[in-house]
């Protein structure tokens, strides 16, 4: 065991992109029955005996197509498309070109349900092998070669477990604070949202994360911040709306008599530390009681709740 998780880990080391990861999902699935219909059936309940299945190609090309993987199981097509942080999607593209294909879409982060498509992330699909492994008896040698895999997955889509937050004035809880951080954002009901990676979200002042965010039957993206800032004598936790990336609320806002204190927030105020943005504030009371939260759900949902209090009060600029 120890050396088929070795290798995978160090192959997460330098193999971290979206083709590494579908070429080593690939070689895995062909090397591993037991895995390629659990990966199969993630998408497609209805695949249950793996002798239907008679194709499971990588990169299949027709016309302008090439998804990830092409499966063939029974007389039915099946279609997966794989992404970590790319954002750009060709759903009609697919449904074109395969249209008698079912189309499974796994993400490193949430989209809003698009029909015909079987969309998942890759978190659910880890806590999904894992509890296969759990339920289902398997040769020793397709276990090693699972969890090996699972270790890759993980670190090539940093899906580590958060814990709980003991103390934010402690070094050592910024690791699960942000990772608070990145399950709120990314998990705000009629939003789509993706993490920012291409924006620097921490520096010596502050830490959290950028984050695209998109009202469903929306066109206007924005790219706010959320996370902790450092000042001299304490730390605050703030939701910047910068006036580059959030436009419309920033330009809206000396307009806005609506922008008032509210239940978790501050009286919303601007700031020039970071190029001009307007910043809404956790309040001190809610600030300390989050870490005398006894478990790490109960501090996601103090944090959404102040998040979607915000957006409550932005909505009609989005």
């Amino acid at each position: 065991m120890a050396v088929f998780n070795n290798f995978l880990v160090k192959l997460s080391e330098r193999l971290r992109k979206e083709n590494h990861l579908s070429d080593i999902t690939w070689a895995v699935a062909e090397a591993c029955p037991e895995f390629q219909l659990f990966f199969l059936q993630f998408f497609f309940e209805e695949i249950s005996d793996p002798v239907t299945i008679t194709g499971f190609k990588r990169e299949y090309s027709q016309g302008d197509c090439r998804p990830d993987f092409y499966i063939q199981a029974g007389e039915q097509e099946y279609l997966i498309e794989c992404k970590i942080y790319d954002g750009c999607h060709h759903f009609e593209q697919y449904r074109n070109g395969f249209p008698r294909a079912r189309i499974g879409y796994i993400t490193n982060y949430p989209l809003l349900p698009v029909e015909g498509f079987q969309i998942r992330t890759w978190r659910e699909f880890k806590a999904f092998l894992t509890r296969k492994l759990d339920s289902v008896p398997i040769h020793s040698a397709s276990l090693d070669l699972i969890q090996g895999y699972l270790h890759y997955l993980t670190n090539v889509c940093s899906l580590y477990e958060t814990i709980k937050v003991e103390n934010l004035n402690h070094l050592t809880s910024l690791a699960s604070f942000n990772g608070i951080v990145q399950k709120v954002v990314t998990s705000l009901p009629g939003y789509e949202t993706s993490i920012y990676y291409s924006a620097k979200s921490c520096d010596q002042n502050r830490s959290g994360h950028y984050f695209s965010l998109r009202k469903a039957n929306s066109t206007t993206t924005i790219w706010p911040w959320l996370g902790v800032y450092y000042l001299h004598n304490r730390v605050v936790i703030y939701f910047e709306l910068n006036q580059k990336w959030c436009s419309p609320v920033y330009n809206a806002f000396p307009q806005a008599h609506s922008f008032q204190q509210g239940t978790y927030y501050k009286l919303p105020y601007l700031n020039e530390d970071y190029g001009g943005a307007v910043c809404f504030e956790l309040k001190e009371d809610l600030f300390n009681a989050l870490s005398q939260l006894p478990t790490v759900e109960e501090q996601e949902k103090l944090l959404s709740a102040f998040v979607g209090e915000i957006l409550v009060s932005v909505d009609s600029y989005l």
